[in-house]
């Protein structure tokens, strides 16, 4: 039987929440963050990418989240490979393309596209090797002709990153 895609968002976040508890009983002090929004966030029709301004600091362990300044990132403060990744979900519409994407330091290092009949939710990951000040952002298109909302909800928005080793 297929899953359907909210099945497969929660499974992932399931998942997550997983890692996140692992990571904290190997290591207290492993760098993580997990960042949400408190409202949908509007974005207009275009095929460039847009940072989202994530507001929310669900977790923010070792100061990788500046909530007053740069909001749309996870700056890491110690060299390592990380983990990062983040879910989405516009608002239905029928037409065009939905695109996530994670960039480092300004560019970008792993996209996904698909059409709108694909369904509204998009999941992303990527392994990154990082240093001290490197950022990581978590981006988002949509080409449907009109304004979508990306949705806040129990699966959309989150952007998190955890640091898996090194340093």
């Amino acid at each position: 039987m297929a899953h359907s895609t909210v099945d497969r968002l929660i499974e992932q976040l399931a998942d997550l929440q997983r890692r996140v508890r692992h990571l904290e009983t190997a290591d207290p002090a492993t760098p993580t963050c997990l960042l949400s929004m408190t409202a949908a966030y509007t974005k207009s029709s275009n095929t460039n990418y847009f940072q989202l301004p994530f507001n929310v600091e669900i977790r923010d362990r070792d100061g990788l989240h500046d909530s007053a300044g740069l909001k749309p990132r996870i700056t890491v403060q110690r060299a390592g490979l990380y983990l990062v990744g983040g879910n989405i979900q516009f608002d239905s519409n029928s037409t065009g393309l939905r695109g996530i994407a994670i960039s480092q330091n300004g560019t970008e290092i792993r996209r996904h596209q698909h059409a709108s009949g694909d369904g509204e939710s998009l999941s992303i990951a990527t392994l990154a090797l990082a240093q001290p000040d490197d950022y990581f952002m978590l981006m988002c298109m949509q080409n449907s002709g009109s304004d979508l909302d990306v949705l806040q909800n129990d699966m959309s928005p989150f952007f998190w990153a955890f640091k898996i080793m090194g340093g």
